[in-house]
C-alpha cells in the first residue's frame, strides 16, 4: 500500500472535524504540514539537478530546492507562489508541534489545511506543465 501526500491532507480534515480540541487542531495542521511536504519532495525528485548543502537538515534541503527551482528555467508564479506557502505551512507546524504554551485555534488547523491544498494544486498545475 503506498500512501502519498493527499493522504495526509485527508486525515488532516477528517482530524480537524473529529477532533475539536486544540491538539486535534494541532495534530491536523501537521498531518496538512506532511502532506505539502511530500507534494514539495515529488517536484524535487523529478529535477535531481538542485544540489543544495547536504549538512542542512532534510526539510530545510527540501525546501532549498523548492527555492532554487522557483528561481530556475523551470520557475514559474506557481513555483513561486508554492515555494512561499510551504515556508509559512512550515513556520504554522512549527508552532502547532513546539510552542505548546501558546494558544493554536482552530483557524490555525484550518489555515494549514487550506495552504496545503493549494501547494496541492501549484504542483499538478506544475506537473502538467512540465510532463512530469
Amino acid at each position: 500500500m503506498s500512501v502519498s501526500g493527499a493522504d495526509f491532507i485527508a486525515i488532516a480534515e477528517r482530524t480537524l472535524v473529529s477532533e475539536n480540541t486544540e491538539i486535534g487542531w494541532r495534530v491536523a495542521a501537521g498531518r496538512a504540514y506532511y502532506g505539502a511536504f511530500h507534494f514539495c519532495a515529488e517536484i524535487v525528485d523529478h529535477h535531481p539537478a538542485i544540489v543544495i548543502d547536504p549538512s542542512f537538515a532534510t526539510h530545510e534541503r527540501l525546501y532549498r530546492a523548492v527555492a532554487s527551482l522557483s528561481k530556475s528555467a523551470l520557475g514559474s508564479a506557481d513555483l513561486k507562489s508554492l515555494a512561499y506557502l510551504a515556508k509559512n505551512l512550515r513556520d504554522l507546524r512549527s508552532v502547532a508541534d513546539y510552542e505548546i504554551k501558546s494558544d493554536f485555534a482552530k483557524a490555525h488547523a484550518e489555515q494549514a489545511i487550506a495552504a496545503a491544498k493549494n501547494i496541492q494544486n501549484l504542483r499538478a498545475r506544475f506537473r502538467n506543465r512540465h510532463g512530469i
